[in-house]
Formats: structure tokens, sequence, C-alpha cells
């Protein structure tokens, strides 16, 4: 939704707002292509804006009169978080000062504040929750120290530039103190009051507006978080003109003359046209119903206490029809918040993502402590038995990430430890040296069949060749969970983006295989399989033992070689036009696709080849590596390039089928075809010993034939060979037939 601003004129401020209306609607003409004026859209609500992701509130439509006598008006922040104020005096000292105080209630200790904090803001628009945060300056009250000052808001994070309390100088709150009280039903009220000047004599602090809107922001650290700054269990902004509630106040009237500055994208639906549309509507007052009669308030006007007050969270300032339609818009609004969103289920932590149907992270982030370095407390909780790792990587991938590795029952780690993910390989993935073991409080537990991993880790290492962690910027994380509780290859494993400040609910990273092509990558790999693990190592095995099947070997070993080649070519047609259309393309990008490239251009010009081999050259017979011929030298190349390509294949293949397996969360089947591999190797050895047998045999029976031919016809060794090579064979071959006759 676009953001809404609404902002009342009445009587005697008319002129100032105006004048400002003019102001910032020249602005808004100048920069606009598109000035339109209309109606305001049904169902729209001015109790609160959204910017972005930034929602405030409006004082003017929440504002009633204070419950508690000190103060003048209250409006609710948040359930169970009020806030209460006065008035800024017309003239004298109290016209430069803004008293304010703050009530917290919760139900339970362990939800009871650690700090409350009212900041201003000088961003009127904001387009972000750290725009509207960072630059700002804020009124902090510490339960556990009892401490309350003035901080500069530098970032998110503590720190010489970030969040640190201003110089003592600087310190000039008046009466400032925060207080808590325990109730009989166990709830704890914690109240931040104080006093501020309007304007510093320090021109740098923001100054406060009398008669203009202020962004104010709050927030409220939990005691489940620690005792002292913490990250806050809840925060938000809203915006207050002082003069203007003191008019509606005085005339008991909310909503006329609304004035509401929005820039949407253009919605034909809602008929709205273009951006930055300006819209001026003029409506009938609407008289304020208080449900309190003037007796009550006069008697509460009298009433000088500091007892605790009872926290009222339903608008009594508002008209029955009104109140429920802005609660329903609030509810809408802040149920978007991601804070909310992702808010978690164990006590002890603040968030919480579903990383699938049995793997959650909860964290907290810890960067107000003075005692330790900003850090984050993780827990991954796993549904089952196994060993749990989760990570920290530039882009989400594995390799070249870190890791903190929990394996239950581990003989040499009897605790979580960091590792560095060097490969894919177990041998590869090694423990960071001890100095670098900054863990704390980290352990993996086992009940009930439910595996947690826990740690505090600091966000950045003394140790700079350490991935920092983001405190307020998106952080791409990795996690893994294996088979068992022994540590090995994963059952399944992922990545996704958060940013831990702001909570954006993360995003699954797949990023060579996505889930949607899983059909198309079975495709290629039963096509590939069929090329490099049965057609291929069919022509190799036939050209090795062509003496087996000397008149049809050619024939076979051709149509295997043609046939993988085009197997291969549609295995290579199809990843690609996979990863063509993936929502990440990554051509090229990993070693198997490299060696499939190379695959498909070998094995291209191995068919190519083999339809131009020489012809045979019968002049002389050529023996040994070294070739003397054309036809040698054709062989020699043909015979190497083969043996290549099928060691190539072999290693794609099984790095496919862990790709696969990793990619889609499957056992590998890699010990089914290294089997394979195994039985086809001692099928080829035995064959082997089989010929070479065979071939001794030959040998000698060829002797015998020799030595009787000596003997009968005077015919010497040289006419054996001779015989023997006119009809086409080389006795002295490894490759000789199983049996051939000299007759």
């Amino acid at each position: 939704m676009t953001p809404i601003e609404s902002i009342s004129i009445r009587g005697s401020n008319r002129s100032k707002m105006i004048s400002k209306l003019v102001a910032i609607g020249s602005l808004l003409l100048v920069s606009a292509p598109t000035t339109v004026m209309g109606r305001i859209p049904s169902g729209t609500s001015s109790t609160s804006h959204r910017r972005a992701d930034v929602i405030i509130k409006q004082a003017s439509d929440e504002y009633k009169a204070s419950s508690e006598s000190l103060y003048d008006h209250m409006m609710t922040l948040e359930e169970g978080l009020v806030f209460h104020w006065n008035d800024p005096g017309e003239d004298g000292v109290g016209a430069n000062v803004f008293s304010g105080r703050i009530v917290h209630v919760s139900e339970t200790a362990e939800k009871a504040a650690s700090y409350l904090a009212l900041g201003v803001s000088n961003v009127e628009f904001p387009t972000s929750e750290s725009e509207l945060m960072i630059g700002s300056d804020a009124i902090i009250g510490v339960v556990s120290t009892s401490d309350v000052a003035k901080y500069y808001l530098g970032s998110r994070m503590p720190g010489e530039n970030g969040i640190r309390k201003m110089e003592d100088e600087k310190q000039t709150l008046i009466d400032s103190k925060i207080q808590t009280h325990v109730g009989d039903d166990g709830s704890v009220t914690t109240i931040l009051s104080f006093e501020k000047n309007l304007k510093e004599d320090d021109s740098k602090e923001i100054v406060i507006k009398k008669d203009a809107r202020n962004t104010f922001l709050f927030a409220v650290g939990l005691q489940s978080n620690g005792d002292g700054l913490s990250y806050h269990g809840s925060r938000g902004a809203f915006q207050l003109d002082f003069d203007e509630i003191v008019y509606l106040a005085e005339k008991g009237q909310i909503g006329s003359d609304i004035v509401i500055f929005k820039d949407p994208e253009p919605v034909a639906e809602e008929g709205q046209i273009g951006s930055d549309t300006v819209i001026i509507e003029d409506e009938q007052p609407v008289a304020v119903t208080n449900t309190r009669s003037e007796a009550e308030i006069d008697t509460e006007a009298n009433t000088e206490t500091d007892a605790i007050p009872e926290i009222e969270t339903d608008s009594e300032t508002d008209t029955e029809s009104n109140s429920e339609t802005d609660t329903e818009s609030n509810n809408k609004e802040y149920d978007s918040d991601a804070l909310d969103a992702c808010a978690s289920d164990d006590p002890d932590y603040l968030h919480m993502v579903k990383i699938n149907s049995k793997t959650k992270f909860h964290w907290n982030l810890d960067v107000w402590s003075n005692d330790t370095p900003p850090a984050v407390n993780g827990k991954l909780v796993f549904e089952g038995q196994a060993w749990l790792g989760f990570g920290f990587s530039f882009d989400g991938s594995m390799i070249g990430s870190e890791a903190i590795i929990g394996i239950p029952d581990h003989e040499d780690f009897d605790r979580p430890l960091k590792f560095k993910l060097g490969a894919k390989n177990v041998g590869e993935i090694t423990p960071l040296p001890d100095a670098q073991q900054t863990l704390l409080n980290a352990e993996i537990t086992q009940k009930n069949r439910i595996t947690t991993l826990t740690f505090k880790k600091l966000l950045s290492e003394d140790n700079t060749d350490e991935l920092e962690i983001s405190a307020d910027g998106m952080n791409n994380f990795i996690y893994a969970v294996g088979t068992s509780n022994t540590f090995g290859y994963h059952q399944f494993r992922g990545s996704f983006k958060l940013d831990l400040s702001s909570c954006n609910s993360p995003i699954a990273s797949s990023r060579h295989l996505p889930h949607k092509s899983k059909a198309a990558w079975v495709a290629h790999g039963v096509v590939a399989t069929l090329a490099w693990a049965v057609a291929i190592p069919a022509a190799v095995t036939t050209a090795w033992f062509r003496t087996i099947v000397p008149q049809t070997w050619i024939y076979i070993h051709v149509f295997c070689n043609v046939a993988g080649f085009f197997l291969t070519l549609i295995a290579f047609i199809i990843a690609v036009t996979t990863m063509s259309l993936s929502n990440e393309p990554a051509h090229f990008s990993d070693p198997h696709h490299i060696v499939g490239l190379v695959l498909m251009l070998f094995v291209t010009f191995q068919v190519m080849n083999g339809f131009f081999r020489p012809p045979v050259e019968q002049k002389k017979i050529d023996y040994g590596w070294i070739p003397h011929t054309a036809r040698g030298a054709w062989h020699l190349l043909h015979r190497v390039m083969g043996v290549v390509l099928l060691l190539l294949a072999f290693w794609q293949i099984q790095n496919g089928l862990l790709l696969f397996a990793d990619h889609f969360g499957y056992r590998p089947m890699t010990n089914f075809f290294f089997a394979y591999i195994i039985v086809l190797a001692i099928a080829c050895a035995g064959l082997k010993v089989w010929l070479i047998a065979e071939q001794d045999r030959a040998h000698l029976q060829a002797a015998s034939i020799n030595s009787s031919i000596n003997i009968d016809k005077g015919i010497g060794p040289q006419a054996v060979h001779k015989v023997a090579f006119t009809n086409g064979i080389d006795p002295d071959s490894e490759l000789a037939p199983v049996q051939f006759d000299l007759q």
C-alpha cells in the first residue's frame, strides 16, 4: 500500500497548515508528471500511514485525554504500551519544555521491559525503517541501571559511530526516571518519565517543533534478551503536532479538511492515475464521543497521584463505527509487519523462520550490550535425529563458506565448532583453528527425536578472513541436515536470504537445479548415462576385443559411437535448455558444466574423425606405440581419445549423481555406479586374461605347425608370417584371432 498521511486543518492554525500544504504540494507538482484530484478511495484509513515498510500512526487520530492527572493527552502506541504527554506552554520557561511518560505493561516478568526508548527523527516522509532511525536522537531508560539519558542513533548497532550516549554536557533531561512495579497477578509495569527541552543549546540535536508535525520513534527492550540495552522486542513510530492536538481537544472535532499526500503506483480499479497524487477533501466535522462524564473528568483533573495507571487499549474518543473501522485497518497494517510475522514460538527467542516442514531457525540479535561485541543468538531445530549445520556464505553456495556444525556423540568434537567448507567432500570440511573457535553457549542436543543446534556467534570476528554477518542488511545463510548422527553426506540442504533486523522473509535459493525442473534433470541424467555408461563403453570394449567378432566388430563399434554421440547431444540440449529456463541461469559456472561441454566437443571430433580414417597400408607393419604411417597416427589418436573420454565420462556421471542428490534431497546413487564400474572392469580383465591364454595356445599351435612345415616342406617361420599377413593377420599382435588356419 502507498503512504497515507493526514493533517487536520482547524481555526487559528488554518493559515499555518495551508502554507505547509502549498509548500509540500508545490514540490509534489514539480516532481510529478501528473497530478490528479479526486475522492479518497473507499476503505482508506487515516489512523496510520504506510510508506514502503514504514508504518506511522497519527496522534491526531489516536489521542484522548490522559488517564493520569499529570498529563494532558495520551495515545496507545501498541497493545500494552501507552504514551502520555503535556502541551508545551505558550510563554515562559514551560514554552520550551516537552514532558512525557511511556508506560509498558507485561503479563509476566519474562515479557517485562528491560528498557524503554522514545526518539525523534528529522525525516518526515521516511522510505525505510533505517532512514527513520539512523540520524535520530533518543531518550532511553534502562531498568537494570535506572539510568535515563539521551543517545545518538548513528546506526542500528552500538559503537562510536552508532548508538551511543551523548556527552555529559548534553544530558539536559529534567526530572527523568524509569520505574517498575510488580502487580499481585505477576504483571510488570515499567514507566519512563522525562522532561526535555524542545530546542537544545547544541544546534546538532533535533528540534522538537511545537507548531508542526514531529516524527517520534519508540522501542521496548525485553528482559528475555538481557538486562541492559539489547535488540528491541517491539518498535514503531508516530507523528504528533502539539498545536493541532490542542485545537482538536478544544473543539472536540476530528476529521475535517483532511489533506492526504500519497505517491501510489497507478491503479485503474481505484480510479487513481499517475504518481504523487494530491487529494483534497472537505468533510463535515465529526463530533468526538467521550464516554466519560464531566464529573469523572473533573475528578481526574483534581487527583494528584503517582499510582501505576491502568492501561487502556480501546479508543474512547471515536464513535463506535469509526473505532471498528480504524481497528480493522490497523490490524491489517500491523499484521503485515515483518517482525510480527516471524515471531518465534520459543520464549527464549524473538524471531523465527520456517526453513522447511521439519526445520526452523530461531534468533535474537545482541547488539546493545556494553560487555560483549555485537552477536547473534541462534537455534536450528530439526524434527529428527541427525547432525546439523548452519553457515554463512557470500552468495548462498557451499564451497568457500563457513558453517557451525554440531555432530551428536562425536568422539573428537564434544561441542559444535566453526568449520571451513573447502569442497563438497567430507575431507575438505575442516574445523577452523582453535584461536578462531569463538562460539559461545554452543551445544547440540537431542530429545524426543528432535535435534537442536544452539549457538551465539559474533557478527564481526577478529579474524578478518571470516565472513561478517550484517545486523541490518541482507545475509546469505546456508543449512544442512545429515542422514544420521554420523557426519557425512546430508539428506537435504539449502540456502536463504534474511535481514536479521527487519526479518524479511527468507528467499529459498536453488541456484542450479530448481525443483520444478526435476523431470528435465532426470531425463538429462538417464540419457547421459545411456550414452556414457552403455553405448560408449560398448564401442570401446568392442574395439579392444574385436578378435572375438572379427567380421562384425567394426559395425558394432561405429553404431555404438554414433548412438553415444546423439545421446550426448540430446543430454546436452536438455541441460542447456533447462538451465536457461531456471530462475538464476548460470551456464558453465560449475565443473560439471565444463566437463559436459568438453565431452560434447570431443565426442563430436571422435565420431567425425572415425569417418576420415586413412586406408590400410600393407607395405609395412607398425610395431609399438610410435606410429610410422598416417594410419598408425590416426589409430593412436583414436585410441587415446577414446580412453580419455571414457574416464572423463565416468567422473561426470558420478558428479552428476551427487549434484542431483544434493539439490533434490536424495541419497546419492554413486555407490551403484561405482559397483557397475567395478563389475565392468572385472569382466574386461577376465576377458583379457582369457584372450591372452587363447593367444598363447594359438602361438604354441602355430609353432608346432611351423616345426612340421620345416620338416616336411622346408618352409621356415617367414613363410608362416607371410601366409598370416596375406590373410590380413599379424600373428605377433596381441589382437590375434583366437583361432586361424594357415593352410
